[in-house]
Formats: structure tokens, C-alpha cells, sequence
């Protein structure tokens, strides 16, 4: 009798421990973050110096260009003061500087002429709209960036960490700069369905140079989007096969019923 009972106990264990959740995963993605003007209340603008009239020097000596020095990130939260609400710039205006056309274009000014030197546009991204379960689990897939500056970008910044894959070197048309960058998973700290701060350099040349006092157009043009892989666990199996206490209670019956089976055969 104890020999059937361990048998039936290990074929009970057995039973469950093949009922397991499969694990489902797809990519979904967050909300668009544009320059558009429904959008344009979603950026600030600071200013950040960096005219220079002296000969040109761009090298870290010259502490003028040093903008990373001109705002503060505490815990990946960034330091607001000085920032502006960026001015969405007509199309008109667009237009008349020569800059894509089909792409919704923020500045410092409505009329998009500003000082030389550098600029920090930065907006914050929160995908809180997930609504997860408790068999649900979401990470962190990828950030496209799609963007346009004039003159050029010079530093993707996200949660105070600047991203040190980025590359400045794009094409250039009549004075402005378009491309198109993906950050990935190892390249950032992504806060999920949290707030992320993320920020753009922009350097505004003087005309035919890097350096040089004065005021020329500036302006920013971007389409934001974070990508996430969700992970489901699939528990629609666990009405497939009975529950873990159901099959004991079934073990325990047949045990019971073995031995009566058995008297019944010897009568």
C-alpha cells in the first residue's frame, strides 16, 4: 500500500510540474513624441553660450564651448532653470530659411534667428499607458530618433547620460542636417513606464564657420518613438489539465478504490 501511494504521489507531481505557461512576446510601442504644433508645448529651450569670435577654437580648452557645464542633472532629473518653452516656427518661416518643408520645426524664437553658439531643446517621455498585469512584463527595446537641426547636433542626452554612440557627422543641406538614429537597450538607462528626460544639443554656426558672434536661424525638427518587447505569460493552458490539488485528490481516490477492487475479486 505505501509502495502504490509513493507511485501515485510521483505521477501527481509529475502531472503538474508539465503544466507550465508559455511565454508570449511582441513588440509594442510608446506614444510619438514630435515637434509638431500640437506637440510644441512638450519642449523647452535653453541657451547654453558658445559664440566664440576668437579664431575658431572648438577644442575642450576653450571654455566657452563647454556645454555640458551650462545645466545640471541630479539622479537623471534635469535642473529646469533658465529653460523656455520652444516656439513652433511657421511654415512660411521654414519655407524662407530653406529647411524641409515637410517637417514640423521648433526654436528659441518664432522667427528662428538666435545667437550662435549652442543650444539644449529637451521634452520628457512617459509610457505610463501599459496597463500591465501580474503576468506581464515589459523592457526596453530601442529608441528611433528621427531629426532634423540647424546647423548640427551634437549630443543625444537621455536621463542625464549622454549617449556616446552618437555620431555628428551627417549630410549636410544649404545649412542643415537630417538623419535618422536608433539608440538600443545597451546604450541607455530607459526607465519603463516611468519619466524619461531626454535632451538634444544643437550648435548654431555662424555663417561659413563653426565660431563667431552674431545671430543666424536655428532650429530643431524631431519624431520620437521608444519600442518595448512585452512579455505575456499564456496561462490559458492551466484549464487544459485539472489542478494540482484536483489530481491529488484523484491519486488518493484510486488508491482507496485498489484494495477494495482487490476484495471484490477474492470473494
Amino acid at each position: 500500500m505505501k509502495k502504490l501511494f509513493v507511485l501515485a504521489a510521483v505521477a501527481v507531481l509529475s502531472l503538474c510540474s508539465a503544466v507550465k505557461a508559455d511565454i508570449a512576446v511582441q513588440n509594442v510601442f510608446g506614444n510619438t513624441r514630435d515637434t509638431s504644433a500640437t506637440q510644441v508645448s512638450e519642449w523647452n529651450v535653453k541657451y547654453l553660450g558658445g559664440a566664440n569670435s576668437s579664431a575658431g577654437n572648438m577644442t575642450a580648452s576653450n571654455e566657452s564651448h563647454k556645454w555640458w557645464l551650462k545645466r545640471t542633472y541630479t539622479e537623471g532629473a534635469l535642473d529646469m532653470a533658465g529653460y523656455s518653452l520652444a516656439q513652433v516656427v511657421s511654415a512660411a518661416t521654414v519655407k524662407s530659411k530653406s529647411w524641409n518643408e515637410n517637417l514640423s520645426w521648433i526654436s528659441s524664437s518664432a522667427s528662428t534667428t538666435s545667437e550662435n553658439g549652442y543650444y539644449s531643446y529637451v521634452t520628457t517621455i512617459a509610457d505610463t499607458f501599459f496597463g500591465l498585469n501580474e503576468n506581464q512584463k515589459l523592457s526596453f527595446n530601442g529608441l528611433s530618433i528621427d531629426f532634423a537641426t540647424d546647423d548640427h547636433l551634437h549630443a543625444v542626452v537621455v536621463n542625464g547620460v549622454t549617449y556616446d554612440g552618437f555620431n555628428a557627422q551627417f549630410a549636410n543641406h544649404q545649412g542643415w542636417t537630417q538623419s535618422l538614429m536608433n539608440i538600443m537597450l545597451e546604450d541607455i538607462a530607459w526607465n519603463n513606464e516611468g519619466a524619461n528626460t531626454i535632451e538634444f544639443i544643437v550648435h548654431n554656426n555662424n555663417s561659413g564657420s563653426n565660431y563667431g558672434t552674431g545671430t543666424n536661424p536655428t532650429g530643431f525638427s524631431a519624431i520620437i518613438q521608444a519600442a518595448y518587447l512585452l512579455e505575456t505569460d499564456d496561462m490559458s493552458g492551466k484549464n487544459l489539465s485539472p489542478e494540482p490539488a484536483t489530481l491529488l485528490v484523484f491519486g488518493l481516490a484510486g488508491l482507496a478504490g485498489l484494495p477494495i477492487s482487490r476484495r471484490i475479486r477474492r470473494k
